[in-house]
């Protein structure tokens, strides 16, 4: 989805705290590359969404309702 105030393409960077070490530098240069880039970081490692998918799940549902979407 686009949102309203540029053409960049809505997304939501997420990334454990304890993951590998490049997520920050790739998130940062998303960032970069596409000023509509929300970075996030979640308590957990690599596969924090396993580890927490209710705060996985609350955090997207955040990103979705910010930009007047939904999710499931």
């Amino acid at each position: 989805d686009f949102n309203g105030e540029t053409k960049y393409p809505l997304v939501l960077f997420l990334h454990g705290a304890g993951s590998y070490d490049f997520f920050p530098l790739a998130s940062r240069l998303a960032r970069c590359r596409n000023p509509a880039v929300e970075v996030g970081t979640l308590p957990g490692h690599h596969c924090f969404m396993l580890e927490d998918a209710a705060g996985a799940h609350a955090a997207v549902a955040v990103f979705l309702a910010k930009h007047g979407l939904q999710g499931g």
